[in-house]
């Protein structure tokens, strides 16, 4: 695993008829940013940082101000696209530190709600986010109000292949084999499952995800023996859901089916690649969003239902499979496909 840093910065005039969004979220304030997007420059800065890590260019070469697509749009749709943008590629966020400089308001009361906003938009714990403001002093326009600034640094993890940097991935040839999974008839999708369930072990490898964050979202999962004979594909088109939610209806999905097969009282070895979902699932940190509160107590229970099973985190690179399934569910849904 590689780790790479990034620096941004952003800098907004203020304007007294605007409101003031910093992380998405709505601060009180006399004023708020000039700016053809929102002028979110905390999320702006997060965004440079990320490209930056990449080694992307930078946010306008990707969201120039003369493209009227992004005329007043939330700076956390723009955030989401950059985070398509590393996930194609294989990385995932580490950390992210920023400092805002404004003279005024009092941003601090206002950071647990603008790290839950980042947070789920980055996919990442809301501890892996710090947030700090610090005032000019009174100098120059920051100081006399006039202004608002932002700098952030982040760390990104790469895969050791990425279409972008380095090594091309056969994405073509991936992309060709999850459809293929999709299409076997009903013949071969019997003799797998029969594979299976000789298996003394099953392997389960599990995705979730939407286009947009919400947006039209799938969950898919893979089950496999240890040999690799067989490998039995599971996708749902899920509606309108963010990137966490479809995630913990992968788990489920794939825990209600082996439990319909009969398969509950195999060892069963159950990978997820988003780290907060798994991190949550193993009690090593709280559920704090509301809409996933029901999602994880039904994983729990589906859970304990299995004789011996073990979870654990992995790295997109190694979830592709699960990962391709969960966008060809998603195009054959939009394009009208069944």
């Amino acid at each position: 695993m590689e780790y790479r840093s990034g620096l941004g910065y952003d800098i907004h005039p203020t304007d007294p008829s605007r409101p003031l969004i910093l992380g998405g979220v709505e601060v009180p304030s006399e004023f708020g940013l000039a700016g053809h997007s929102d002028a979110d420059v905390l999320t702006h800065a997060i965004i440079d940082a990320l490209l930056g890590a990449a080694g992307l260019g930078d946010i306008g070469q990707h969201f120039p101000d003369t493209d009227p697509a992004y005329r007043g749009i939330s700076s956390l749709r723009l955030l989401e696209q950059v985070m398509g943008m590393l996930r194609e590629g294989g990385a995932r966020v580490v950390n992210v530190d920023a400092l805002i400089v404004a003279e005024q308001p009092k941003l601090w009361p206002h950071f647990p709600t603008m790290k839950r906003s980042l947070a789920e938009v980055l996919g990442i714990e809301q501890e892996r986010i710090n947030l700090k403001a610090t005032t000019n002093e009174g100098f120059d326009s920051i100081g006399r109000s006039e202004a608002i600034a932002c700098f952030a640094t982040c760390t990104i993890a790469l895969a050791e292949e990425r279409p972008w940097g380095g090594k091309e991935k056969p994405w073509r040839e991936r992309l060709t084999r999850a459809k293929d999974l999709l299409e076997r008839n009903e013949l071969e999708r019997e003799a797998d499952l029969l594979i299976l369930r000789e298996a003394g072990r099953l392997i389960v490898k599990v995705d979730g995800g939407s286009k947009g964050n919400p947006g039209p979202a799938a969950a898919a999962a893979v089950i496999s023996d240890p040999e690799g004979l067989a490998e039995y594909p599971l996708t749902r088109f899920l509606g309108e859901m963010t990137n966490n939610q479809a995630e913990y209806e992968a788990v489920i999905l794939a825990l209600s089916f082996l439990i319909e097969q009969g398969l509950s009282d195999r060892p069963v070895e159950l990978y997820v690649d988003s780290e907060l979902v798994a991190r949550q699932l193993l009690g090593k940190y709280r559920v704090r969003d509301k809409k996933l509160i029901p999602r994880w107590q039904r994983a729990r229970e589906l859970m304990e239902k299995f004789a011996k099973l073990t979870l654990a985190h992995i790295p997109r690179t190694e979830n592709r499979l699960a990962d391709e399934l969960v966008r060809v569910t998603i195009r054959r849904k939009l394009k009208g496909r069944s």
